[in-house]
């Protein structure tokens, strides 16, 4: 009985290959995103939003260390970049004390920045 061999796969360049689902591009996305728990939700109360101007030079990422809304001293928690000058820290938690650093190494200058009620907080640090 003689054996069919499998005819080789031939591609035409003229056919693209199909791009990945939306959903699964997603899933690629939010995998690495911050549990649901500590995602601050600006539909719910007390939703608290700090935004901090400063541009800190590509690769460079700023962080923010505190007291309050799952902030620590110890280590500190990367703020997201929304523009080259422009990072956010959202929370459901009014009341916070905190300090932005550079790489989460270099402090910012001055005093902490204690926050007692919910609202939008823009500022520009000086390191």
């Amino acid at each position: 009985m003689p054996v069919k061999k499998p005819e080789p796969k031939t591609t035409s360049s003229s056919r693209k290959s199909p791009s990945p689902s939306r959903s699964s591009q997603q899933e690629k996305y939010t995998s690495y995103a911050a549990p649901k728990s500590l995602k601050a939700d600006p539909n719910k109360g007390n939703y608290t939003k700090i935004t901090i101007k400063f541009d800190c030079g590509y690769p460079n990422t700023l962080y923010i260390r505190g007291k309050g809304s799952n902030l620590s001293w110890e280590k500190g928690l990367a703020l997201k970049n929304v523009k080259h000058d422009e990072w956010v820290y959202e929370t459901n938690d009014p009341t916070l004390e905190f300090k932005v650093l550079i790489n989460d190494r270099h402090y910012e200058q001055g005093e902490n920045h204690r926050v007692n009620h919910s609202g939008n907080f823009q500022y520009h640090p000086k390191f």
